[in-house]
């Protein structure tokens, strides 16, 4: 049996070992891609609040009237449907008062009145939910306007919850 040509550790009918060779690394990359969009998916939905945010921001802007009031905390507002939300937005906003737009002008923050008047009312629905507070509040002012002073937006958030949401 020693002048056979087949080695003596297989059988001169032995499959050949399947090609793992050239799957594996493609199979690797494969599983390797998915983990990383599992992880990725994860990480952005962990990061966003979620509906919670877009009520949340559909009412500070389609509901002006409803933060300002002194007996009801922003936070309490109701969800208003999409369709509402359209026939409100179409609606004319209430006027900013003229003591709200003179202080935002001697602060020095860059707005008209009206936009600082939705700002202020984003700023009263935030202050009603325990994760954020005036000094969270001012750091997102100076992050939005890089021209903004610490001082001024520190100013501008406490006139905010003073005048604006009665806190």
């Amino acid at each position: 049996m020693t002048d056979h040509p087949v080695p003596p550790d297989r059988h001169r009918h032995a499959h050949r070992p399947a090609r793992t060779d050239r799957r594996r690394p493609v199979l690797l990359a494969a599983v390797s891609a998915l983990v990383v969009a599992a992880v990725v998916t994860a990480l952005l939905l962990a990061s966003w609040d979620g509906p919670e945010d877009a009520a949340t921001a559909e009412r500070a802007v389609a509901t002006p009237v409803a933060s300002t009031s002194p007996g009801a905390p922003p936070s309490s507002l109701p969800v208003t449907a999409p369709a509402a939300t359209t026939a409100e937005a179409a609606a004319p906003t209430p006027e900013v008062p003229q003591e709200f737009a003179d202080a935002v002008q001697r602060i020095g923050i860059p707005l008209d009145p009206h936009t600082g008047w939705v700002l202020a009312e984003g700023i009263c629905v935030r202050l009603g939910q325990p994760e954020y507070d005036q000094f969270r509040m001012a750091e997102g002012v100076e992050r939005l306007f890089p021209s903004v002073s610490d001082d001024q937006a520190h100013e501008f958030v406490a006139m905010v919850a003073e005048s604006v949401c009665g806190m």
